[in-house]
Order: structure tokens, then C-alpha cells, then sequence
């Protein structure tokens, strides 16, 4: 009967696994990568306003059944299909007006710190 008892012990703890809760990131949150993730989707930028320092940046994933661009002064995504990403770096302090040429309605606004 022990070695029964054992044996189902051993069993039941070999099926029993750790599960750590997984973070989740805010959009607009930096990702693992170090990147900070703007997503795309149902014709918007998920964050209307990004806040980054200098050196940082910005992936842009495209999760719309449309084609979009996250397009402004001095950056361009260039047209990112469904599933697509295009990151692009922000080296210089400023605020940055950008909007999606195929739709110009989609806007937002990275505004970079030093």
C-alpha cells in the first residue's frame, strides 16, 4: 500500500506544473525587446499619445484587416499589411505629429523627452 501511496504521489507531482502569471503589457508600455509597442487596430493607433526619452523605440504592429502607415515629420512605417511591424528610432527630443496615409483620420503623437 506505501508503494502505491508513492507512486501516485510521484505521479501527481511529475503532472503538476508552476504556472507564473504572465505580464501584461499597457499599450504604449516598453516590450521585452525594449521597444515600445504602438498597435494598430480597428482603424487607430492604440495610444493617441506616446511618451519616450531620447534613443527609444516605437514598433508599430498592424493588427487591422486594412492596410496602415504611421507617417510623420522625419519617419515613415511605409505601408505595414495585417500582422506586419515596422520600428523606427527617435534620437532627437521633440513632438512628433504622425497619422496613417491611407486613412488621415488615424493620428497620434510621439512626443520624445531627453
Amino acid at each position: 500500500m506505501k508503494k502505491v501511496v508513492f507512486v501516485l504521489l510521484i505521479l501527481i507531482a511529475a503532472c503538476t506544473s508552476t504556472v507564473q502569471p504572465t505580464e501584461m503589457k499597457a499599450p504604449g508600455q516598453m516590450s521585452h525587446e525594449g521597444a515600445v509597442d504602438v498597435v494598430i487596430e480597428n482603424f487607430a493607433f492604440n495610444e493617441p499619445v506616446v511618451k519616450i526619452k531620447e534613443g527609444q523605440t516605437i514598433r508599430w504592429t498592424n493588427k487591422d484587416s486594412a492596410s496602415h502607415t504611421a507617417t510623420g515629420t522625419g519617419f515613415d512605417t511605409e505601408t505595414l499589411a495585417k500582422g506586419e511591424s515596422k520600428e523606427t528610432l527617435f534620437d532627437k527630443a521633440g513632438s512628433y505629429d504622425y497619422s496613417c496615409t491611407f486613412h488621415p483620420n488615424m493620428k497620434g503623437k510621439v512626443v520624445v523627452s531627453q
